[in-house]
Formats: structure tokens, C-alpha cells, sequence
């Protein structure tokens, strides 16, 4: 499924609709998907589109990884990009005062994988269904 939106807004508008795919794709993640695409639209709408006004783009697939079933969510913003490695591969949570991170942080959190594109304005997510062992992951 793919979803195109430009401001807060448009996004607002689409929430629950986003959330209901998601309970169709993958129920027993779809709460914390939810969170992880949240954290990662807001970033593409904060930061992403502050040299362009050009739209955010979302995308919800699903894939087999390594043989699992997977749900796949790409966010892409038309910004400029930026070098997310000081933020990606942070060993401590952000501070609390600190200015920047915290959302990139709850992502990591809550998804198996998190990889950007070389430009630094498309985030791919992605979650196992379920767990290795046959558990749901929550």
C-alpha cells in the first residue's frame, strides 16, 4: 500500500486508516509498526521536507527475509538528505535534553532492521512477523 502526503495534516487525515492496514498485514506487530512509521513520518515531515516542499511517500509491503515473512515500510521525503550514521548505530539512548535522535532511537527499538539510502531521505523498516522460535514479537 502507498500513501503520499505533504504536511501534518494530510498525515492526520490518514492515521487511522494506516493503522488499519497494518492490523490486516501483521496484527500481532502492528502496534509497534505503528509507532516506528509514526516516529519516522514525523522526521520525514520535520526535517525531511525543510529544503523542499515536495510530499512524503510511504509504502507498507510485506517480504520474506531469510525465509520469515516480513512487513517492509519505506519512508521517503524529497529533503535533501542527511548522514544519519551518528544517530543509526548510537550505542546510549539520547539524553533527555538532547535536541535530536530520540525518534530514530524508539525506532531501532521497535524493528529488526533500520538501513538508509545513501542520500539520507528514504528509511526502510522491517519487522518479522513473528519471532524465529514461532512467538509473536511485541
Amino acid at each position: 500500500m502507498r500513501y503520499v502526503f505533504s504536511d501534518m495534516a494530510e498525515f492526520a487525515l490518514l492515521r487511522e486508516p494506516i493503522r488499519e492496514h497494518l492490523e490486516q498485514v501483521a496484527p500481532e506487530i502492528a502496534a509497534p509498526l505503528f509507532v516506528a512509521l509514526n516516529e519516522a513520518t514525523n522526521n520525514a515531515l520535520t526535517h525531511g521536507g525543510r529544503s523542499s516542499r515536495g510530499p512524503v511517500t510511504l509504502q507498507i509491503g510485506e517480504e520474506d527475509i531469510c525465509d520469515q515473512p516480513c512487513v517492509k515500510i519505506v519512508v521517503r521525503d524529497e529533503g535533501e538528505g542527511f548522514d544519519p550514521s551518528p544517530l543509526l548505530y548510537r550505542g546510549t539512548p539520547p539524553a533527555p535534553l538532547e535536541s535530536s535522535g530520540r525518534g530514530l532511537w524508539i525506532i531501532r527499538s521497535l524493528v529488526d532492521q533500520v538501513r538508509y539510502n545513501e542520500r539520507g531521505n528514504e528509511l526502510v523498516l522491517i519487522r518479522r512477523k513473528i519471532a524465529p522460535e514461532g512467538n509473536a514479537q511485541s
